[in-house]
């Protein structure tokens, strides 16, 4: 079974709670969600297959050469399209003593709960009608966050923002992550242009992060800082 890979690359981790950590990036191509601010929108990215072995030694040799590395992203697209061939490659990388940090929109419980067992981080996100620019998905990511929360694996929820986001959207996604207790964290992510310069005010991101926040104190204000640093 081959994947189909975009990029295999070596940066540091520009967004959420792992902000800063040196990781190993493997884009898997494909998403079925199509969000506004998504920062490949004009990116076109060169797809290619490649088999678990083939794979394996591109990672492993990022690895040898990382600076204090912390885990390997699993990216996209939406990997979790690809559960079928994660489910054969990750056990492998796991042997090797490797962490595992999956990026999610949030959507496939299905494939979730296939990984689990392999993963170390789960970092989701929650898509907001205001931003994403698709229709609510409030039902599958509450089934989504609930069956992270089963997991071993730490978890933590992501939620971008920009000036239509409503005070409503913002304290809907804080009871989400709140549903399934007080230990979910919930990043509240400003949109950002390409340059790194947010799509919304500052006196309105404080308005959304108190509003969340009243909700759920497991809240935090954390901004992208990869396009600001031009990594890739």
């Amino acid at each position: 079974m081959a994947a189909r890979i975009s990029e295999v690359f070596f940066s540091i981790q520009g967004e959420g709670l792992y902000l800063g950590c040196p990781q190993v990036f493997v884009r898997f191509a494909g998403c079925n969600l199509a969000c506004r601010y998504c920062d490949l929108v004009g990116r076109k990215l060169p797809v290619r297959r490649l088999g678990s072995a083939g794979l394996t030694r591109s990672v492993l040799r990022l690895v040898r050469a990382a600076p204090a590395l912390h885990s390997i992203s699993i990216t996209g697209g939406e990997p979790l399209l690809q559960a079928e061939f994660l489910a054969g490659w990750l056990p492998g990388l796991k042997e090797r003593g490797l962490k595992i940090y999956l990026e999610t929109n949030g959507t496939l419980t299905g494939a979730l709960e296939r990984l689990g067992p392999w993963l170390d981080f789960v970092a989701m996100d929650v898509k907001l009608p205001s931003t994403g620019g698709g229709p609510p998905l409030w039902k599958a990511h509450r089934e989504f966050w609930l069956a992270c929360r089963r997991l071993p694996a730490e978890s933590f929820v992501k939620v971008v923002v920009n000036r239509w986001t409503t005070a409503a959207e913002t304290a809907r996604a804080a009871r989400l992550v709140a549903a399934a207790g007080p230990a979910g964290m919930l990043v509240i992510q400003p949109e950002v242009d390409g340059r790194g310069r947010p799509a919304i005010g500052c006196e309105r991101l404080q308005e959304l992060f108190r509003t969340a926040a009243a909700v759920h104190p497991g809240c935090r204000l954390i901004p992208p800082v990869h396009q600001r640093l031009g990594l890739p």
